[in-house]
């Protein structure tokens, strides 16, 4: 693996370049912004009679955004801050790299989530000692996946943070059990949330919703990508870089090459829309069950459409980003969605030949073409998991009957109850209830939107009256609510190699 070379330089430090008569590359610069202004701090008092209700508190927020309370009423963390032009988000590390990939993980039983705020995601396993499914190396040209691309005639966007469109109006949410992005651009609106199944499914869930904020019908191609970039985490007694400046370079390398072991083909179930990659022995293997320090048998990555219909399959990674030029452009504006180039097809069967997966040279990319009339949106829903060496792709068929939204479930709109004036409340109310505690509701008053939501609290049976309540319209642009407590923010900024 050839070295890493630094993260592009911050911004400011671009602009002081510039001024000194000297360049840099154009894919350095950071879309131009506002900096990023944290809300005002505040912390209501809880009240001591409901203690399972939590209230507004934004304190213990660090500098990189807020606490608010989600649609569930649960704590989560919008990250604001800038970090590729904020010198604030960088952290030492042994490798003296410009870092500042902050993290947050979700997961269940089996799996891990680990959403960045550069805006792709990685799954972790540990079925037989971690491993990353999808590890993002720029340096490798592995860019892990999790977010998608739109196009829209010959204008084509990405939906990450890192490299997104320019005057793009981005979002990014940790939250409890779920995270959450969304980016509005040229009147296209669109909210990835994404979550695991509870139990011990080994996928994770993307909820893509694609809205229309024009007048005018739209036309537009939805790729959902997931990269295929497997690295094992063995055991090493030394991968720092103090003091051996490349060991972490020679660790990464030694950890890759297992992929070595194996060949890889793709493949594609138009039944399921399920798009794969299968992995098959170069040597005979040791037993399964033997132990072992090298894990042998990893998964088959796959990626299926569980909502939304599916017009064609991508599977080559250099076909799909492209050969020529700087990557952080390609991985900015892929050549074939600027092209509007075809895939591979949605024939059954074998996509390519085998290869060898030295290299990871698949990616996993499904496209979708969409019409929305005025004002109108689509929903889209993949699972990207994996299943045993050799074993059938399974997806459960609940996934498909709920609509994968374990995580991601909004409260309905129901009318708003009439309460007590005297004792009413404008806070919402956990939908999730500690046992012995009685489970109260939460209302939404009608025509709340994804902008702002009016909250009323159920009147209790000793009220006996029949005023409606004062109702407080709480914008999203705004601190609404979070625990009584002071929680610390969630933001990690150290990982694995």
């Amino acid at each position: 693996m050839a070295a890493r070379s630094p993260r592009a330089r911050p911004l400011a430090a671009c602009l002081g370049s510039a001024l000194a008569a000297t360049s840099c590359a154009p894919d350095a610069l950071a879309p131009l912004e506002p900096p990023y202004e944290q809300p005002p701090a505040r912390c209501d008092a809880a009240d001591p009679a409901v203690p399972a209700e939590l209230v507004f508190c934004n304190s213990g927020r660090g500098d990189f955004g807020s606490w608010e309370l989600d649609e569930q009423g649960l704590p989560a963390y919008d990250y604001g801050l800038d970090q590729n032009a904020d010198p604030r988000a960088a952290f030492f590390n042994t490798e003296a790299l410009d870092r500042r990939d902050h993290w947050a993980s979700f997961g269940n039983d089996r799996i891990d989530g680990l959403f960045y705020n550069d805006g792709y995601v990685e799954l972790v396993t540990q079925d037989r000692g971690p491993s990353y499914l999808n590890k993002f190396d720029a340096a490798a040209g592995q860019w892990a996946g999790g977010f998608s691309y739109l196009r829209e005639g010959d204008d084509a966007w990405c939906t990450a943070y890192k490299w997104r469109p320019p005057g793009a109006r981005p979002r990014r949410r940790f939250g409890a059990g779920y995270a959450e992005s969304s980016l509005e651009h040229a009147g296209i609106a669109v909210r990835r949330r994404l979550h695991a199944p509870a139990g011990d499914a080994a996928a994770l869930v993307a909820e893509v919703e694609i809205a229309n904020a024009s007048a005018e019908p739209r036309r537009l191609s939805h790729y959902e990508l997931w990269d295929v970039a497997r690295r094992p985490i063995e055991i090493d007694w030394m991968v720092s870089g103090l003091p051996f400046a490349g060991v972490p370079d020679e660790v990464r390398a030694a950890r890759d090459g297992r992929n070595a072991l194996f060949e890889e083909r793709a493949e594609y179930d138009p039944a399921e829309r399920l798009l794969g990659v299968r992995r098959r022995h170069v040597e005979p293997p040791p037993p399964r069950g033997a132990p072992d320090p090298v894990d042998h048998y990893p998964g088959d990555p796959y990626l299926v459409a569980l909502v939304g219909d599916v017009a064609d399959a991508y599977v080559d990674g250099t076909a799909f980003f492209g050969a020529e030029g700087d990557p952080e452009a390609r991985v900015r504006a892929p050549a074939a969605v600027v092209a509007g180039a075809p895939g591979t097809g949605l024939a059954p069967g074998p996509k390519d030949d085998w290869r060898s997966a030295l290299g990871q040279s698949h990616v996993l990319v499904l496209r979708s073409d969409l019409e929305l009339p005025a004002y109108g949106r689509a929903v889209l829903r993949y699972a990207f998991g994996y299943a045993e060496l050799g074993a059938p792709w399974s997806v459960p068929a609940a996934w498909r009957a709920r609509l994968a939204t374990t995580a991601s479930a909004r409260p309905p709109r129901r009318s708003a109850p009439t309460c007590c004036t005297s004792r009413a409340r404008t806070r919402p109310r956990s939908s999730a209830s500690s046992p012995g505690t009685p489970r109260r509701s939460r209302r939404a008053s009608p025509g709340a939107s994804t902008g702002s939501a009016t909250w009323c609290r159920r009147a209790r049976p000793t009220c006996g009256c029949t005023e409606p309540t004062a109702r407080r319209a709480i914008s999203r642009s705004s601190p609404s609510r979070s625990s009584s407590r002071t929680p610390r923010s969630p933001v990690t900024s150290s990982r694995s190699t």
